[in-house]
């Protein structure tokens, strides 16, 4: 799942004063942390420690709960955006054009492209898991759901949001973000108390959706029913977005010189540790609707996002081995590709690795690494370059 690049790395001067500053477009230690992002939803989706869906010990079913990988790219998209925003966004057609052609940029082009092989692969049964399931679609069903991949919409569907690329339905999350966002920090420049309304304000219209419509028998599961809003939906997950967003006021407001502690940081991993811990405890069992157990639900829409943006002032404030082990140009580079290893990391590119060179899953990920970095610098960046530029 891809968050905004923004513009030149700032390196924040030593000190412990408190300064008002103008807001910092660009976190060094951010682009690096959505490399862990993926890469624990990678060891999510293919855990070393599990065998035939059993854990061979404790640690395995902590490695299990490394979806929270898409957590993390919730917050930090809520950061950035309003980061970036905040104190420059205005009311006219232009600037919001602008802004959507931006997001699109960074986000479309090299998802449009993988969708389209992905469903090609799979018509022409050259792998025929390759959109999980698709092919025992109806007819009708199988012009509709590539047309429903591509424009996003299938993350609102309990039945096809794991077509395509299956990991793609948080893909549908992030535009509902991007389009509520100029909204959200026209509210928040009036009055940046307003963000305590934000979470009840964006779940109402899913609640109402779900109250009025809601069936997972009909209309292949248009929001479903409440466990499908708190997993999938936007509306559900807001919370993720609006801690995010509340880290950046604070950031805009003030820029605290780098101290050497390293508190928040300690304590944001720290949080995050014990919130996998809690997870792996429970182990709610899942299905099409997501978690049946809503204190699993609780723990990580509502409770992890606290301790992930405690961990985000932690990298951009602190200056810990941490901090610099995210800026160094490694793993910059492993953070610029991390969208492409997102969204190759489980579909034909995995599946092709899986079939026909290794089963072993760190090699798999060494190979996916590469062929993410190379989508990411022979199409995803001149794309972006070429759009945003149009």
């Amino acid at each position: 799942m891809q968050q905004p690049q923004l513009d030149q790395p700032v390196v924040l001067p030593a000190g412990s004063s408190v300064t008002k500053a103008k807001p910092k477009k660009y976190y060094p230690a951010l682009t690096g942390i959505r490399a862990l992002a993926a890469y624990m939803v990678f060891f999510h989706h293919f855990n070393p420690l599990r065998t035939n869906d059993v854990s061979v010990n404790f640690l395995g079913d902590i490695v299990q709960e490394f979806h929270i990988g898409v957590t993390i790219f919730f917050v930090l998209s809520g950061f950035l955006i309003t980061a970036r925003y905040i104190d420059r966004i205005t009311i006219s057609t232009k600037w919001f054009i602008n802004y959507m052609r931006n997001r699109v940029a960074r986000i479309y082009p090299l998802y449009f492209l993988l969708t389209i092989c992905t469903f090609i692969v799979s018509a022409l049964h050259l792998q025929p898991n390759a959109s999980d399931g698709w092919p025992t679609y109806s007819r009708a069903a199988k012009i509709l759901v590539p047309i429903f991949n591509i424009t996003f919409i299938r993350g609102f569907f309990i039945d096809i949001k794991a077509s395509g690329i299956k990991q793609g339905w948080s893909l549908t999350v992030e535009e509902c973000f991007y389009i509520a966002a100029p909204f959200l920090l026209l509210w928040l420049a009036r009055n940046r108390k307003s963000i305590f309304f934000f979470p009840f304000l964006i779940a109402l219209p899913g609640l109402l959706l779900v109250a009025l419509i809601g069936s997972p028998d009909r209309f292949s599961g248009f929001f479903g029913d409440y466990r499908f809003l708190f997993n999938y939906t936007f509306f559900g997950r807001c919370v993720e977005f609006v801690c995010g967003m509340g880290l950046a006021l604070i950031v805009n407001k003030y820029t605290y010189q780098q101290r050497l502690n390293g508190l928040f940081t300690a304590l944001g991993f720290g949080w995050i540790l014990l919130c996998l811990i809690g997870l792996a405890l429970i182990q709610s069992p899942v299905d099409g609707s997501g978690w049946f157990n809503y204190t699993t639900i609780a723990i990580n829409n509502l409770i992890l996002p606290i301790g992930v943006a405690a961990t985000f002032y932690g990298l951009v404030y602190e200056r810990t081995w941490i901090s610099r082990l995210f800026e160094s140009k490694t793993f910059d580079l492993l953070g610029k590709s991390s969208y492409a290893f997102y969204l190759v990391h489980m579909g034909i590119f995995s599946n092709f690795i899986e079939d026909h060179i290794t089963t072993n899953y760190y090699i798999m990920f060494l190979l996916l690494n590469v062929v993410s970095i190379a989508l990411y610098y022979f199409i995803e960046k001149p794309a972006q370059k070429l759009i945003a530029k149009s």
